[in-house]
């Protein structure tokens, strides 16, 4: 049973995670040959308040328009 975990910053709409999880899935099923009911996708939403870039949070950076 494959298990997939994605860790991904916080921002993301319900509607691409969907597309992300059923995507993923597929090409899982494709590569590995076992049915979807077999693979698990988690998402890990991280907050910037949790992740930092060259010693510096990114809650912190002065260029909000700057993406990880």
């Amino acid at each position: 049973m494959p298990v997939i975990t994605i860790y991904m910053m916080q921002g993301r709409s319900e509607e691409q995670k969907a597309q992300l999880v059923k995507e993923i899935t597929e090409v899982t099923c494709r590569i590995l040959n076992t049915q979807k009911e077999e693979v698990i996708v988690a998402i890990v939403e991280l907050p910037d308040t949790n992740i930092g870039r060259a010693g510096v949070l990114l809650s912190r950076e002065t260029s909000k328009e700057s993406s990880f």
